[in-house]
């Protein structure tokens, strides 16, 4: 499951102002495939853990849209480059990823 934010000028600010590279900053934009309403940005330079149960029984879970297979791609890129993340988390979650 992929968690993703509209509010790009908030990230924005964030990766100019802590030096992070764009590329970990991923746009996920609206179409009428994915579903979407807004430009989503997926930050791949954080992560974090939720028991999805939690979440869906508290109503803070929505899921919506879809990922190309190019996003998805960028995605991974954004983790494997990302300076955060500590490599045996990159390790873990790029495991699990799909064969694109």
């Amino acid at each position: 499951m992929l968690c993703g934010m509209s509010q790009f000028e908030n990230r924005r600010r964030y990766f100019e102002l802590n030096g992070l590279q764009f590329e970990t900053l991923v746009r996920i934009q609206a179409n009428h495939t994915n579903s979407l309403t807004k430009d989503t940005y997926v930050d791949c330079n954080g992560v974090q853990t939720h028991d999805v149960g939690d979440l869906y029984y508290n109503k803070s879970l929505r899921l919506k849209g879809v990922v190309s297979d190019s996003e998805l791609f960028q995605i991974k890129n954004g983790i494997e480059i990302s300076e955060l993340l500590e490599e045996i988390i990159k390790s873990e979650i790029l495991k699990r990823f799909p064969e694109i």
